[in-house]
């Protein structure tokens, strides 16, 4: 019931825990996220008095700490809470990750760690912040032609215009008070789910996800179809200017990837690969529950990740 609780429990753990402990880590990190878990269960989020620039500070000492068990700890620890963030303390924490840790994890030795940051980029960073304006802008397949519901005109229209414009431009255009406090749920949920838009943070994630998908094009070999499978002495002047400049990008996308986890970049793009068809799938599933304006209720259902090193305390045989 009191809200500063969860911030002081979560301070008292984390400052109690010795970083060179594993099994403290472990366990402080399990137990945070079962306080996590608990709002989860009654759609509730992270309320502002938490300190989250404490959070955020023990997520960079964590990711900082060259340990298999910790780094993965720390990102199936994002993956299960960051939607329950609010928007100002989501961006900084993207922001950590995309711009400084980014290529260390998710072209990282290790397949558990390399799993972990495919699941936060796809379910917490690509779906929140792309995937639902999709969902809220289109029909789904099945119902192309098919009319909305009432219920889901409204729906639709109403989270288009809270994201437009300012609230009060279209809140002067309703008739009833069922459909403002309609407006005024959807409006709300939209703001505690945090979706960042057009932020300088929100750009390098999708440069980011540009790169991944230009070495996807790379490493599956669906290159430019102008010149795929021709052979070279048959290029237009054109085509080869095309093919030095995708030389060029794989170059510079390169460079900035440690030496020593070159070897890793493959194995990293195919494997992201495989698990964006687990994504793909539960992301068609959750298009219901985004029309019914039940957001939260989405993160029910978010995959469990196999990993042959345990991340979660029940996984762990004595």
């Amino acid at each position: 019931s009191n809200e500063k609780i969860l911030s002081v429990l979560v301070k008292i753990v984390f400052k109690k825990t010795n970083i060179y402990d594993k099994t403290q880590v472990i366990y402080a990190i399990d137990l945070v996220v079962k306080w996590f878990n608990k709002l989860q269960n009654n759609y509730q989020y992270i309320p502002a008095s938490f300190d989250y620039t404490f959070f955020n500070k023990c997520v960079k000492i964590l990711l900082d700490q060259d340990h298999l068990i910790l780094r993965t700890k720390c990102l199936w620890m994002i993956y299960k809470s960051l939607h329950l963030f609010p928007a100002e303390a989501k961006e900084e924490l993207i922001n950590m990750i995309v711009t400084k840790y980014f290529n260390k994890l998710f072209f990282n030795w290790s397949w558990n760690v390399r799993s972990l940051i495919t699941h936060v980029l796809l379910y917490q960073l690509h779906f929140i912040h792309f995937e639902l304006l999709n969902i809220v802008n289109e029909k789904p397949k099945s119902e192309k032609k098919k009319e909305h519901t009432p219920k889901q005109a409204k729906f639709q229209s109403s989270i288009m215009r809270h994201l437009q414009k300012p609230k009060k431009q279209y809140m002067n255009n309703i008739d009833s008070d069922e459909e403002v406090q309609y407006e005024q749920k959807v409006s709300e949920e939209y703001e505690k789910i945090g979706i960042l838009q057009q932020t300088d943070v929100i750009k390098k994630l999708k440069e980011r996800m540009d790169e991944i998908q230009f070495l996807i094009s790379h490493y599956t070999g669906n290159k430019s179809k102008t010149h795929k499978n021709k052979p070279k002495k048959f290029y237009t002047e054109e085509q080869e200017e095309e093919e030095m400049e995708e030389k060029t990008r794989y170059n510079k996308i390169m460079k900035k990837i440690p030496k020593n986890l070159l070897p890793y970049v493959e194995p990293a793009i195919m494997q992201f690969v495989n698990e964006n068809k687990t994504y793909e799938s539960w992301a068609d599933q959750s298009r219901s529950v985004i029309r019914s304006n039940k957001l939260l209720m989405v993160f029910d259902h978010l995959p469990e990740i196999s990993l042959s090193v345990p991340v979660d305390e029940s996984n762990i045989i004595a």
